[in-house]
């Protein structure tokens, strides 16, 4: 860090929690005794919380005469005004893990959506915006927030599959048919266990364990005689 007067050097540590940890003020001061030993310098901690509400982490160490403190500060304790008009994508973001004061959920999500088309101007950095806000979201567990997100997509002719929701979807649908090819190759033909594994490339315990979970499923009479493989 640089004034106008001198430079400054020091260690900045910063971590990030999504739920409290009853321990945090022990890691905080163990880190901080590993960083001076190994740097020398003044060392300047922070732990953000970006979990719901405000956190009830301890974040000072008291040990006979010597005091250790690092800075906490939960997200939520700013209002969702101190982001929603930033210019920048990645500030603007925070406004879903901010202090909503008297807003609801959905009127968060229009102002955040409404400013996002505003300063992002390229498809491919709303997608990757987008996919940041579902992650985030889950934090706060805001139900119905994604879907609301994204049912204005169109809006932005951002292509649904550029989002995260959709790639999940697709790959849990991906995942499924090549449960069910694995399952019908063992029904219906030969094949060993290990040739299936082979074409549905995929580990032999795989299928293995694909098949008990689907035997367990079926009822007596729907199971068959067991080949010899």
């Amino acid at each position: 860090m640089s004034t106008k007067t001198q430079t400054i050097s020091f260690v900045l540590h910063a971590e990030a929690q999504s739920k409290d940890d009853p321990r945090m003020h022990f890691r905080m001061v163990e880190y901080f005794g590993m960083l001076v030993n190994k740097y020398e310098m003044p060392v300047y901690q922070f732990v953000f919380y970006f979990g719901e509400g405000i956190s009830k982490m301890k974040n000072v160490f008291v040990a006979g005469k010597t005091t250790y403190t690092y800075e906490l500060i939960s997200i939520q304790e700013f209002s969702y005004k101190e982001f929603i008009n930033s210019d920048k994508p990645e500030e603007l973001i925070l406004a879903i893990l901010s202090d909503f004061e008297d807003k609801s959920k959905e009127e968060i999500a229009e102002m955040i959506f409404s400013r996002a088309k505003i300063i992002i101007n390229e498809t491919n950095l709303m997608g990757k915006f987008v996919n940041q806000i579902e992650v985030l979201s889950k934090l706060r567990k805001l139900d119905g927030f994604i879907q609301h997100f994204t049912t204005n997509l169109m809006a932005l002719d951002l292509k649904l599959e550029d989002t995260l929701t959709y790639k999940q979807g697709k790959a849990e649908g991906e995942k499924k048919n090549r449960d069910k090819m694995i399952l019908s190759l063992y029904k219906n033909t030969k094949l060993s266990i290990h040739k299936i594994a082979q074409t549905a490339d995929v580990p032999e315990q795989y299928v293995i364990d694909l098949i008990k979970e689907s035997e367990k499923e079926e009822t007596p009479s729907q199971k068959r005689t067991k080949k010899k493989r």
